[in-house]
């Protein structure tokens, strides 16, 4: 491999056949084989190779990858250039687009020699992008890539995304400080209160809050050792209230026969409509039940021994819905074991666990 004065990296230009190549680069002090982390191809069956689709003309290797975080306003956007052989490119006809933009064409971004085009990260708001390199060569070829990276170059800000789905109450807050000397944290819950952060130095801080029912902002506020208070982006969680029933389902067991009685729990407290069924392993259906409506059935005990599910389905006037299943079992005496710690299923009692 050669040194790039240019690039400040080693290079290698390698002839390739169309198709399908595998590579790996190779670290002689630690004796390892990399894979190449700027490309996202990877051969996860065959020791994590690097893959490429060789083409009469493709675009690889770009930096940033997709899905990075970019917060060095410094960086260079490169990407390599792959031409067949005797072909070349079009720098007057090929260009930069920035969500969905032209920023620039590629004279004097383009390096022949090495076959890699870089460009200046421009001013960008922080936020997603959309990058796409469109190429042209002399052979009348066009072709592009793409990648989409996310700016963060405010000095402080959230790595959790905003969500509007919180699935719990307590939610775990990650956010990054590139301040060499915070001198005070504050995670901020607007409108709920305060959470002074332990200072530790640059790098990445998380805080546990609860959450409620509703939507919740946050804001980081941290002053640097001359005083001057860096703010973040605006955190925005929401952790929506239910709208589907919870149902359950009680069973009873008197004088021969089984009450069966349904619970929607519909956290709007409305009309719900509910079907009964029978699970589907049962050892004989339960007569009587299927199609069922009614919150309250009553059934004889089955004669057959076995273990018997039954089904729940709720659904509320907005056409939510939710099903729950629950069991009960008839022993050879005819004795029925209702659902609880101490009885479960048969399949469960006699299950064996072994070991590998």
């Amino acid at each position: 491999m050669n040194w790039s004065d240019a690039l400040q990296c080693y290079t290698k230009i390698e002839l390739l056949d169309t198709g399908f190549v595998q590579y790996k680069f190779h670290e002689h002090p630690l004796n390892q084989w990399i894979t190449d982390p700027l490309n996202p191809y990877v051969n996860t069956s065959d020791n994590n190779n690097s893959m490429l689709q060789v083409k009469n003309g493709m675009v690889f290797e770009i930096f940033p990858r997709s899905g990075a975080a970019i917060t060095d306003p410094e960086i260079k956007i490169t990407a390599g250039i792959c031409l067949s052989e005797g072909d070349s490119l079009l720098p007057d006809q090929s260009f930069l687009e920035i969500d969905n933009a032209v920023v620039c064409d590629f004279e004097g971004c383009y390096l022949d020699s090495l076959s890699i085009v870089r460009f200046d990260l421009p001013d960008l708001e922080d936020g997603p992008h959309a990058v796409v390199f469109r190429l042209k060569t002399r052979d009348d070829l066009d072709f592009a890539d793409s990648t989409i990276f996310t700016t963060r170059m405010n000095p402080v800000f959230f790595l959790t995304p905003d969500q509007t789905d919180v699935l719990a109450g307590p939610k775990t807050i990650r956010w990054q400080v590139n301040i060499s000397e915070p001198d005070t944290i504050l995670l901020r819950h607007l409108g709920v209160g305060d959470s002074l952060i332990g200072v530790q130095s640059a790098g990445e801080y998380a805080c546990s809050v609860p959450l409620d029912y509703g939507s919740h902002l946050f804001v980081v506020y941290v002053r640097g050792s001359s005083g001057t208070i860096h703010t973040s982006d605006t955190l925005a969680l929401t952790y929506p209230e239910p709208q589907s029933p919870e149902p359950e389902i009680r069973i009873t067991h008197q004088a021969g026969m089984l009450l069966l009685t349904a619970v929607p729990n519909d956290p709007q407290n409305g009309p719900v409509s509910c079907e009964w069924t029978n699970g589907e392993t049962n050892v004989n259906k339960l007569n009587g039940l299927d199609g069922q409506t009614t919150l309250d059935i009553q059934l004889p005990v089955p004669v057959l021994p076995g273990d018997y599910a039954v089904r729940l389905l709720v659904t509320d006037a907005e056409s939510n819905w939710n099903t729950t299943e629950t069991f009960f079992t008839v022993d050879d005496d005819g004795t029925v074991l209702l659902p609880s710690s101490r009885y479960v299923p048969r399949w469960v009692s006699e299950a064996r666990i072994y070991s590998m």
